[in-house]
């Protein structure tokens, strides 16, 4: 019978045992996954998730270099040039790569890679008031998308044309089905094509643009031989090439000429775009972006001095044709950006759209780049394109690049960021690097925005003046994406007093309610609080 009431109490302290040892790992077990869910929530908030990244070091090189290889290069370079002395534009233009942009470009890779984040989110790694700066790039970006794709959709029309129309082309005659006082330009369509193929390539991020990349970074260099194999046998094309390179030195004295060669290397680098950044945020943390700062600045300036003898064979050509001097031959000439990816990426990363998949966010921003070049589709969309291109990424270009180096220098520190760097390459940057985002590159970028404006003309186009209004409207346009620096700060300012008033506030009542304890004890007579 003892043995018998033995056993059972036996088995039922086990089970006691047992339930027990439930309890307390289902306890472990709980906060386990609280602790985890916190984790995964701080890396949320400070972009510190999983994170895809570049299937080889050479998707991400060919990325960069065919951000920075685009139209600015074949298009614009040659045309200021063209405006600013010929070859003795070089020399303002490497002055200018070597002291102003080269060393934010190099900032832009090293901040991007170390923090692993977008150009919104990186800034609660660096200094969370100046996340302001990441919102201006990503609006910068996106402002600049209303009007780069519609110059890639009359490349493409101009190309199907040539192929299909015969001798005669659309735009020699103005007998064609859509020349009236109000349609509309069949470049819509061609619109929606670049539209729908960036789209496409940016659903899947870097991994769908490293293999992207591969013809979109290389096919231009065969394509601007072949332009030059064929312009050196135009007559005239020796002419325009002499006048290229021949150098008019008294260009230099002429403050435009150096602002215009600012202007140029952060249009060709696409410092301040916060693109670079998102790129290099997606490379293994001990990629040598250093050598590819050097690779792409030196292949950039090759490729733009490069597409300068195609360009000028052309316009010689032109100016025997038309009798013409080669300087009276053209006379405008855009400035061209554009990446997507920073928008996306930047606004993915901040905003963490749980329920939105990163290819239906994609459309919805490609829609909204859509209807937004609609306008320059028009028939007067030239006139809209010169106001684009002079208001969405020109100063306020120069002022993102600014803000970046003074907040990461200053605000960050310096010393800070040396040892980032370090930690990466195995190696600190040199002082010439840390001299540069110290105090070269800012005191130029300053003075080099101080001259734009002081320099700034009412804009025209041809024989056409834009009103006033517009100069209004553009500069207003123009501060919409600078102010997002000063205006988050102040957000944040006044968020961090509240905070700071509320905590006081605590405070007091607790010392209030002591005092009151202290004296209710004194007195032997209860006091309810």
């Amino acid at each position: 019978m003892i043995s018998k009431w033995k056993q059972k109490f036996s088995k039922f302290r086990t089970q006691l045992a047992i339930r027990k040892i439930c309890k307390e790992n289902e306890k472990n077990n709980t906060n386990a996954l609280q602790k985890n869910e916190s984790l995964e929530n701080d890396k949320i908030e400070n972009g510190e998730q999983e994170r895809l990244e570049w299937s080889k070091k050479i998707d991400f090189l060919l990325s960069i270099i065919g951000f920075a290889v685009d139209l600015s290069n074949v298009w614009r370079f040659p045309y200021l040039c063209y405006k600013n002395g010929g070859g003795v534009f070089l020399i303002p233009y490497t002055i200018m790569l070597v002291f102003g942009a080269l060393p934010l470009f190099f900032l832009e890779l090293s901040v991007g890679q170390f923090t692993k984040c977008g150009p919104i989110t990186m800034w609660n790694k660096l200094c969370p008031p100046m996340k302001g700066i990441g919102y201006c790039c990503v609006l910068i970006s996106w402002y600049v998308s209303f009007y780069y794709n519609v110059i890639i959709a009359w490349t493409t029309y101009y190309i199907f044309k040539s192929l299909t129309s015969g001798d005669l082309m659309p735009w020699q005659h103005c007998d064609n089905d859509y020349n009236t006082d109000n349609c509309f330009s069949v470049s819509q369509m061609q619109a929606i094509q670049c539209q729908t193929n960036t789209s496409h390539h940016k659903n899947n991020g870097v991994k769908s643009s490293g293999k992207v990349v591969w013809f979109t970074a290389t096919a231009p260099y065969f394509i601007l031989t072949i332009l030059l194999i064929r312009g050196l046998f135009l007559p005239g094309a020796g002419e325009g090439i002499l006048y290229y390179i021949n150098p008019r030195l008294e260009k230099l004295l002429e403050p435009s000429v150096w602002v215009d060669a600012a202007v140029q290397v952060f249009y060709s680098i696409g410092v301040g775009f916060g693109v670079h950044l998102t790129y290099a945020s997606f490379n293994k943390f001990n990629n040598n972006c250093y050598r590819d700062c050097l690779i792409t600045a030196c292949v950039n300036s090759l490729t733009s001095f490069y597409s300068g003898f195609v360009i000028f064979t052309y316009l010689g050509y032109m100016a025997n044709s038309m009798n013409k001097e080669i300087q009276n031959v053209a006379s405008e000439g855009y400035g061209l950006m554009g990446g997507l990816e920073a928008v996306i990426t930047g606004l993915m990363d901040e905003f963490r759209f749980k329920k939105l998949k990163r290819e239906y966010f994609t459309a919805i921003v490609i829609s909204t780049s859509f209807l937004g070049a609609l306008v320059n589709c028009t028939q007067g969309g030239g006139y809209t394109m010169v106001w684009f291109d002079t208001y969405s990424a020109g100063i306020s270009l120069l002022c993102s690049a600014m803000f970046e180096a003074l907040a990461v220098v200053y605000f960050y520190g310096s010393d800070r960021f040396s040892g980032d760097i370090q930690s990466m390459l195995g190696y600190p940057p040199s002082r010439y690097w840390v001299l540069s985002w110290k105090y070269i590159s800012p005191i130029f970028l300053m003075c080099v925005i101080v001259l734009s404006i002081i320099n700034s003309e009412r804009l025209s186009y041809y024989n056409y003046d834009y009103p006033i209004w517009s100069a209004v409207l553009g500069w207003a346009f123009t501060l919409s994406s600078v102010s997002a620096v000063p205006i988050y700060a102040l957000i944040w300012w006044i968020r961090k007093v509240n905070a700071k008033r509320n905590v006081n506030s605590n405070c007091v009542d607790l010392k209030e309610i002591s005092e009151r304890t202290a004296i209710t004890k004194s007195n032997n007579s209860p006091v309810y609080v």
